[in-house]
């Protein structure tokens, strides 16, 4: 099983995360990743039961019962077809996602998006992530370290003066071998535990 600590200075609580694959002889995939907050005992829960290409996936969480969802998903090698079910607001959801590697030296480039469609209500969102990594290997006897500069840009079809995302965010994340610290450079950061 991966656990992982969870801390962030905006909710200043600490969780504990969970995340556990499981595999048949048959070739069933079954995920099971969670939280659990230390400070008010909430639980938050996603299932996934698959079958190698597609997945059918559970959420559960105690605070939000009526977030349960149900989704779909046909995998490519980089390139993934998903179609989602929510009951709170009876509406069914499809969406594309995709994502891209490209190597130039000790630097890669990681270019990731997707676009979501709402029937009922025939909203398109977008989402995307623009990321420039680079991997120290062995800085020091037995420590890598991974330096990550990255940009969010999320677009829902609200946008003002004329642009074409409703936010742009640019984050950073250094990770050492269990350690990871990940900011927005605006105030906000979040340190990871893997244990």
């Amino acid at each position: 099983m991966e656990t992982q600590l969870h801390f962030d200075n905006c909710s200043k609580q600490l969780s504990l995360r969970f995340k556990e694959r499981f595999r048949t002889d048959e070739g069933i995939n079954f995920k099971v990743k969670g939280s659990l907050n230390t400070v008010t005992g909430a639980i938050e829960s996603n299932f996934s039961l698959g079958t190698g290409r597609s997945d059918l996936r559970q959420r559960n969480s105690r605070r939000l019962r009526r977030g349960t969802r149900a989704t779909f998903e046909f995998h490519k090698p980089e390139l993934s077809l998903q179609g989602t079910y929510v009951p709170g607001p009876d509406e069914l959801a499809y969406g594309l996602k995709a994502q891209q590697r490209t190597f130039a030296g000790p630097f890669w480039l990681k270019a990731k998006g997707a676009v979501q469609y709402r029937a009922r209500s025939q909203k398109v969102s977008a989402h995307g992530d623009l990321q420039l990594c680079h991997t120290m290997y062995r800085f020091t006897d037995m420590q890598d370290v991974r330096l990550v500069l990255g940009c969010h840009a999320h677009a829902d079809g609200r946008s003002t003066r004329g642009s074409l995302f409703n936010s742009v965010v640019p984050y950073g994340v250094v990770r050492e071998n269990n350690w990871s610290l990940l900011t927005n450079f605006k105030g906000r950061w979040t340190v990871l535990y893997d244990l």
